[in-house]
């Protein structure tokens, strides 16, 4: 189920658990709790001391030991009016769930997949935000709907085009946005991977 948040609010929400410290949060929160940014930039790889932060990613993964993942995504200053899809990559723990200093990787058959669970558009001021409620047991894996799997991901937002494909957004700058140029995960440097059982 996918439901899009009034911007205002929800961005300022994420921005607001995300903004004080690029990490998952351990300290006060629930253990099936994890915060960490969006990053610009991470075509070539995410490196968390040189590139932009855009936005921010709570996560609550198997509440309850269900087999569901609330994500909540919120992006600010990206490119103006564009559709993003919310695409989930598995990969291995050790590579940050695909997304590290080396690249995105994730979507080989024997070890992970790439799959769109969203979509929203942002505002004329580049800001957007999206609530969703999936089930990742039905994305992939032994597809048995049990929460029983460890499972390393991260997420990437990509302009969303007709039928799917690619989309076509310009950033302020004038570039355009590049495949993988937005991507969430924690600082793979200095932080657990985001994880949830499927």
């Amino acid at each position: 189920m996918t439901r899009k948040l009034a911007s205002g609010l929800a961005l300022a929400g994420v921005l607001a658990a995300v903004a004080p410290a690029n990490a998952l949060a351990h300290g006060g929160n629930a253990p099936d709790v994890q915060k960490f940014r969006v990053f610009d930039d991470t075509q070539d790889g995410l490196v968390a001391t040189d590139d932009p932060v855009i936005g921010g990613v709570v996560a609550i993964a198997n509440p309850r030991g269900k087999s569901r993942l609330l994500l909540t995504i919120g992006v600010h200053k990206a490119a103006r009016n564009c559709p993003l899809y919310v695409e989930l990559t598995r990969d291995y723990a050790e590579t940050n769930g695909g997304l590290d200093a080396n690249g995105h990787i994730g979507s080989v058959p024997r070890f992970g997949f790439t799959k769109v669970i969203g979509q929203f558009e942002t505002n004329s001021r580049g800001n957007g935000a999206v609530h969703l409620d999936i089930d990742p047991s039905k994305l992939g894996g032994d597809g048995d709907g049990v929460a029983d799997k460890r499972t390393f991901a991260h997420l990437d937002l990509e302009p969303a085009g007709p039928s799917g494909a690619l989309g076509d957004c310009t950033e302020d700058d004038g570039t355009k946005v590049e495949q993988n140029e937005y991507g969430a995960a924690p600082d793979p440097l200095g932080h657990d991977p985001f994880t949830f059982f499927e």
